[in-house]
């Protein structure tokens, strides 16, 4: 006699078979998900607090004289003039935002900074250095990522 079919327990196990083989490629592909989640919002908050840095090192850089460095840590102010000597720059700390003014340029308000300190050398009345450390955050669906970036700025053109 030949058979022309499947038995019920056949049919079953390769059912189970296949839910688990199904079951594992789900878990990994979740598992992918998160990692991507998880990187994404890794690179955006780099990529914020970097963005931001870059703004505030390059203009304390040009500025053309140090000694009007205006340092307000305790109310996150930072101003200075630009690289003319004719706009002032201003960075501005409030309400969880980080905003550039001045120099001529539209306003910019860097997304993500999530903190914004700074530190003024205080050589008499010429500054020679400024530390700043800008703090960028971000969701990523189960986590909170943080990252922070720290730079300190010799300043040109002592008077």
């Amino acid at each position: 006699m030949t058979r022309k079919g499947f038995t019920l327990v056949e049919v079953l196990m390769t059912a189970l078979i296949a839910t688990l083989i199904g079951g594992a490629l789900l878990v990994v592909a979740i598992a992918g998900r998160r990692v991507s989640d998880l990187t994404n919002a890794r690179l955006t908050t780099m990529t914020n607090a970097q963005q931001a840095m870059n703004y505030i090192t390059r203009d304390l850089r040009g500025t053309i004289d140090p000694r009007s460095l205006v340092c307000r840590a305790n109310d996150g102010r930072l101003r200075f003039p630009d690289s003319t000597g004719g706009f002032t720059i201003s960075y501005t700390f409030q309400s969880g935002q980080l905003k550039r003014t001045g120099a001529g340029d539209p306003d910019i308000t860097f997304t993500g900074v999530s903190d914004f300190q700074f530190v003024c050398s205080s050589a008499g009345e010429k500054p020679k250095w400024v530390r700043i450390q800008v703090t960028a955050r971000a969701d990523s669906g189960q986590e909170s990522i943080k990252q922070t970036v720290t730079s300190q700025v010799q300043l040109r053109n002592p008077a």
